[in-house]
């Protein structure tokens, strides 16, 4: 009989993987940490994520083998952390990896003292490596604890001065077109023109960045700067990170060429995903774009919608103990699944090979083309080919789902469910139908009637019922942003309320007046080593230049100068970084455009309101407002109504033209100033 540790109690699916481990694991909290201050043992801290491969490596190798298990726990307390569910944590001594090792990434194991201050940090181990350091480290420890604590008070040093920033309060940003326009220069380097996406190896989508490009088009009108990210999103969605049977996107790609993916699936990157390729099937009407975006969300709703309305967190990338096993196949399987007549161009088309294009024989279906580029390169009927691929897909997608599914993180984070919410409502602005506006709404009432309380606080997970953990600046920035994009998209006030009161609560308890930023965590919270102030933007947007582009929109939908220079100011503590700092700023950059050239408002007030705006809303225009609605519901309506009928004004610069009645009019206004 296995005898399971206290992880049966956790609540996080990661967490509960280790259950059975023999290690005697805790979870972070101060029964673990008490633990150690009166025993006098250091921490380990081993972090990672339910979809890890490198993790389930790690656990297999080492935490189920009883040798191990019972060096650790005679000589250390053992904690395992969710980074999904404390990302404050993970930050802390991921920090303490890349100042003592020079790298991050996860299965994360960190060496601490008593009270949880870190004196070193590596990522994966080798079983016998992992001996050898836990035997090198109590040897340390017990003969010369004095280098221990002098390295622990240096790397706590190291992190601060990482995450505090301090500025002065006059700073200014410079705001003019011409500096944005100089992004581009730099920016441009570090694009991957042939196979898309940004140099590097392993190669992450980045979503965010190429987001950027599609702004950065749209107001210096820069062909090179759509052609980036034209050849991203055709590779990404051709190539396999891309689940061609399925739909959605695995995490990265070992390669530059998107050909063998990291095969776990996060709900962040193909919310964001879906976002990116509803705006470029706006900025480019090609139907390809649009096909992503309708496989993307087909997928999240087979695979990731939970029974609420919200979605889970991720799918594993292993199954029966083998990275990808789900997803690859044997030649002579998919052949079977293939009209005889088209076999040899679906072959290759998909590189699908009797040796196989990945490891032990097996093929990862991955294309370097669209349909529409390969049909033409090979001068083949397009409709015929495209017909042919898709009875492809749809046999090899019923034989796929008998076979084990990867297993699921059921739980539900409320800023990865944020991006959602706004995911679907960039589809729903792209293609006005219904039935993508009904399943963010759903989403967002979820959230707002379980992890929102009135005063503006929120809660970041919930699963089986339970309500758990203080929500994280991540949380609040994203679900502002979500709930400004609803408001967008439905005029009705009680979203754009809600986001208002979500700000000020989070400026309350999360905002520091003497850097002019804001802390990853709350007030409210304990701190551990220090609070995080972060700046950059990676696989999902840095939260404090989600929080800052909130500030701003917010600024113009309520007149508040305020939120504007606190935007503008955290706009100027980043702008030298922005220059150099290429998709790693995206997000700010993105704010520096609008802030440059000036967002456009249309405010729409009248019975017809909703339809008015749909009309207007499908074209791609990053520096867009909407307001609107039956009544003056937002400052910014005020003064706007007209007598029985609908009306729009177009304001720019601080001047509104007349009210407009008819599309037609609202369209060569706009025409004027776009």
């Amino acid at each position: 009989m296995t005898i399971k540790n206290r992880l049966q109690y956790a609540n996080s699916p990661y967490l509960k993987q280790h259950e059975n481990n023999p290690v005697d694991w805790y979870e972070w909290g101060n029964e673990a940490l008490d633990k150690a201050i009166n025993n006098n043992k250091p921490i380990i801290v081993s972090i990672g994520y339910s979809a890890c491969h490198w993790c389930h490596v790690m656990a297999h190798e080492s935490f189920e083998d009883n040798s191990v298990a019972e060096y650790m726990n005679k000589h250390f307390v053992c904690i395992k952390v969710d980074r999904e569910e404390r990302p404050d944590i993970d930050n802390v001594y991921m920090d303490a990896a890349h100042l003592t090792t020079g790298r991050g990434g996860w299965p994360l194991n960190a060496f601490a003292l008593p009270d949880g201050k870190p004196f070193y940090a590596a990522t994966y181990f080798p079983k016998e490596n992992w001996l050898a350091l836990m035997q090198q480290i109590i040897d340390i420890y017990k003969n010369t604890p004095d280098n221990i604590v002098d390295q622990a008070n240096e790397l706590a040093k190291g992190i601060t001065a990482t995450n505090i920033i301090e500025t002065p309060e006059n700073i200014s940003a410079n705001r003019s077109k011409g500096h944005y326009r100089s992004l581009f220069d730099t920016y441009s380097k570090s694009i991957d023109f042939t196979n898309g996406g940004f140099d590097s190896t392993p190669k992450f989508p980045l979503p965010i960045g190429i987001e950027f490009l599609l702004q950065y088009q749209y107001y210096t009108n820069n062909t090179k700067a759509l052609l980036g990210a034209e050849t991203a999103l055709t590779k990404m969605a051709a190539g396999g990170i891309y689940d061609h049977i399925g739909g959605g996107f695995c995490r990265y790609s070992t390669d530059n060429i998107w050909k063998v993916p990291h095969f776990e699936k996060m709900l962040y990157d193909n919310a964001q995903l879906i976002s990116l390729y509803a705006k470029m099937y706006q900025v480019t009407g090609n139907n390809e774009y649009l096909n992503t975006v309708e496989q993307t969300t087909k997928f999240f709703e087979t695979e990731m919608l939970s029974r609420d309305g919200m979605f889970f967190s991720s799918l594993d990338a292993d199954t029966e103990g083998t990275e990808g096993k789900f997803y690859i196949w044997k030649k002579s399987k998919l052949t079977g699944f293939m009209e005889p007549e088209h076999t040899n161009v679906i072959c290759r088309y998909f590189n699908i090979t009797e040796e196989g294009n990945w490891e032990h024989g097996n093929n990862v279906l991955h294309a370097y083309d669209s349909i529409s580029q390969f049909t033409e390169k090979n001068n083949l009927d397009k409709d015929i080919f495209k017909q042919a691929i898709d009875k492809f897909r749809e046999k090899v997608y019923s034989a796929r789902n008998r076979r084990t599914k990867p297993g699921v993180d059921d739980k539900i984070i409320t800023s990865w469910n944020a991006l959602t919410i706004k995911a679907y409502t960039d589809a729903y602005k792209a293609t006005t139908k219904p039935e993508y506006l009904d399943t963010a709404l759903k989403c967002a009432l979820f959230i707002k009637q379980n992890m929102l309380n009135s005063n503006g606080e929120l809660k970041r997970i919930y699963k089986d019922g339970k309500i758990t953990v203080n929500a994280f600046l991540d949380d609040y920035a994203n679900i502002v942003d979500a709930f400004i994009s609803l408001y967008e998209v439905t005029f009705d006030q009680e979203w754009i309320d809600s986001a208002f009161t979500i700000t000020e609560y989070s400026i309350k308890h999360f905002y520091s007046k003497k850097s002019g930023l804001f802390y990853f965590t709350s007030d409210n919270d304990k701190e551990i080593v220090t609070r995080k102030q972060d700046i950059t933007d990676n696989v999902v947007p840095g939260s404090n230049s989600v929080m800052a582009n909130n500030l701003f929109k917010l600024s113009y939908i309520y007149k508040n100068n305020n939120y504007y220079n606190m935007a503008m100011r955290m706009l100027a503590i980043v702008e030298n970084t922005i220059v150099n700092g290429g998709a790693y700023y995206a997000n700010w950059a993105i704010l520096l455009g609008n802030a440059a050239f000036t967002p456009i408002e249309i405010s729409i007030i009248g019975k017809d309101a909703n339809e008015m705006r749909n009309n207007i809303m499908q074209i791609y225009s990053p520096g867009l407002i909407f307001t609107g609605g039956v009544t003056e519901n937002v400052p910014s309506l005020k003064d706007k109504s007209v007598t029985n009928k609908t009306a729009a004004y177009i304001c720019y610069n601080n001047s509104c033209s007349k009210p407009l009645f008819s599309t037609q009019d609202i369209m060569t206004e706009l025409s004027r100033l776009l």
